[in-house]
């Protein structure tokens, strides 16, 4: 079994922690299948027939899970430890297909969520590609694409880029292959490889600043949002938080003088490997003034509408009150409860009940116009004795078995036992 975080780093390491419903707008044309302006990202593609009117072939199965890291985490970090530490193995276990996304520690919200759209169409590819192996089609053009969908549990700023990526993203038709380019020699387990095929992804809202130009305009796109099912948002600032403004502007000098060095260099590069790190911008986004008046406004009066995705947000909070008093019996200092009450303490006076790094609120906050679209189901606080800190929900630090203590760090919560109900309620709601 891989060992837990390493406490000498997440000690240097901790300075700098923090971490669908909308109006639709007048949307860009993007071409399907050549110079066709019937098609665009909000159509797709002519439901149940393909070439020459024939029916196309639907997928039967359940939908897929995908696991979206937050901020700071990627599927695996700390020299390849499971981002959700031990959930996907549970989820397996528990009879669902799950994979959790590489997406990089730390960037903006648009590209983060390209890098969840190329995974997303590898997936479906692959998905494709097996029913032609088992015999449920002759080739991949004569499936119908939009009948293989994944539900998403989305940690933190995970169901930001979620958000982004059903109100924003087209991705490639997976029937068609990508000019210059084998896309099947890909692995969508490999961020490097996401990052082949983000170019190809299309984006009609521009919240993060202009991307590279599409470098194959002509693609045939799909909406994203076709291929997912329901989406699960746990502890996600969506209305932003203000530990993100405190360790970019208002934080002690020092801190905010090492913290870039610290998350871009040490934590993405030395640690999880990963070249293209921008901390400052990708924090900074997660602010409330930036979340408050640009990203929000601009899904609500850009993003397309997307009927049948439900969204269901839930909040942690710490408890402050129980600060480690219940730990002494077992000798053994609560280093998550030491971090959380610390950041607990900043970020209470300005945004109030929060779990070390999300405001309750923010978690919670719900699109003011759902008509017509999409429903926002709000969950509320996840229940458990002592309160529940950002990295309990992810089950960090809450199962010290490698110690020669049996020791529970989170007494009435047990968060692989939350995300297969969680994981449930998305299956059934297929």
């Amino acid at each position: 079994m891989r060992r837990r975080i390493v406490p000498f780093i997440i000690s240097l390491f901790a300075v700098t922690i923090i971490s669908g419903c909308y109006n639709d707008g007048d949307l860009p044309p993007i071409p399907f299948g050549g110079d066709s302006a019937e098609n665009t990202m909000e159509d797709g593609f002519t439901e149940g027939e393909g070439e020459e009117g024939k029916p196309l072939v639907r997928y039967e199965g359940p939908n897929g899970l995908i696991l979206v890291a937050g901020w700071a985490g990627s599927a695996h970090i700390m020299f390849d430890m499971d981002y959700f530490w031990q959930l996907d193995t549970a989820l397996e276990e528990a009879g669902f297909d799950t994979q959790a996304v590489p997406v990089s520690c730390f960037q903006v919200h648009s590209k983060r969520a390209k890098e969840v759209a190329a995974f997303l169409y590898l997936k479906v590819r692959g998905v494709m590609r097996e029913m032609v192996a088992d015999g449920r089609a002759l080739s991949i053009e004569e499936i119908d694409p939009t009948s293989i969908k994944f539900n998403m549990i989305c940690h933190s700023q995970g169901g930001i880029n979620a958000r982004y990526l059903v109100k924003a993203l087209s991705i490639p038709d997976p029937r068609r292959d990508i000019p210059d380019l084998d896309e099947d020699a890909l692995d969508p387990s490999y961020l490097d490889d996401l990052k082949v095929l983000a170019p190809y992804i299309g984006d009609i809202v521009e919240v993060d600043g202009a991307d590279v130009p599409n470098p194959a305009p002509t693609v045939p796109a799909l909406a994203a949002s076709e291929f997912i099912g329901s989406i699960a948002m746990l502890s996600t600032p969506n209305n932003g938080t203000y530990i993100a403004e405190w360790i970019t502007a208002t934080a002690p000098e020092l801190i905010r003088a090492l913290a870039p060095g610290i998350a871009d260099y040490l934590w993405a590069g030395v640690v999880n490997g990963q070249r293209d790190s921008h901390f400052t911008a990708a924090t900074s986004r997660m602010a409330r003034g930036y979340m408050e008046s640009t990203f929000n406004p601009a899904l609500e009066a850009r993003g397309r509408k997307t009927p049948g995705i439900n969204v269901y947000v839930y909040a942690a909070e710490f408890k402050e009150e129980r600060f480690l008093w219940w730990t002494v019996p077992s000798f053994i200092p609560s280093f998550n409860f030491a971090v959380t009450g610390t950041l607990w303490h900043v970020i209470h006076p300005v945004d109030g009940s929060n779990d070390g790094i999300v405001p309750t609120e923010s978690a919670l906050w719900i699109p003011g116009n759902c008509g017509g679209d999409a429903s926002w189901i709000n969950m509320g606080i996840i229940p458990s004795q002592f309160g529940v800190d950002h990295w309990m929900i992810i089950n960090h630090f809450a199962d010290l078995t490698h110690t020669d203590f049996n020791y529970d760090a989170t007494p009435g919560f047990d968060a692989p036992a939350f995300f297969i109900e969680v994981a449930g309620m998305l299956r059934d709601a297929e």
